[in-house]
């Protein structure tokens, strides 16, 4: 019987590419912040990351992603850096190139989606990121309308306040990230 693997350099590439382009765009890239732009380029940007998300602590979560960015880190595809006030900074490492090069065709078909990502996302901080990923998930899995949403967002999460949520609800309706009635 012959050795077979199944490595999905797909997966490891998408960290990988990820790190690079928001090295030096995001305030704070970290694992929370991967969480949320793995779950935002899967379903704003239909790229096929194959993690399955569900909402946690801070907005979507899928544990797989978190174990794989570990795995990622020890193969030196990137650099997980201990803040000072916890929490952790992902970068590119010695061997991101070569990863990225196992998953170069993924990379390559999807680079206009990875650029609108870092366009319209990038910009933001983990908390500001939580917002935005509950709500699109909160609304990609109940339709419904601007009060019903903001109402379900600050009873789940009672530290944003009803203001902030109504002003990031406009600002996604506008982009089109969200379908409400």
């Amino acid at each position: 019987m012959p050795f077979t693997t199944n490595v999905p350099w797909q997966k490891y590439g998408i960290i990988v590419e990820l790190a690079r382009r928001l090295e030096t765009v995001s305030p704070q890239f970290g694992k929370t912040a991967l969480q949320k732009m793995v779950y935002l380029l899967t379903t704003i940007y239909h790229v096929p990351c194959h993690y399955e998300h569900t909402i946690y602590t801070y907005g979507p979560y899928s544990a797989e992603l978190a174990e794989d960015v570990e795995f990622v880190a020890a193969m030196g595809g990137v650099r997980l850096t201990e803040g000072n006030k916890g929490g952790y900074k992902i970068s590119p490492a010695e061997h991101a190139d070569w990863i990225a090069d196992k998953a170069k065709d993924v990379l390559e078909k999807y680079r206009g989606e990875f650029a609108a990502l870092v366009a319209d996302f990038g910009s933001f901080n983990a908390r500001e990121l939580e917002l935005r990923s509950t709500l699109i998930f909160l609304n990609k899995h109940d339709q419904t309308n601007t009060s019903n949403l903001a109402k379900e967002l600050t009873e789940l999460k009672p530290y944003f306040t009803t203001n902030e949520v109504s002003a990031v609800i406009d600002d996604l309706a506008e982009k089109r990230f969200l379908t409400l009635e």
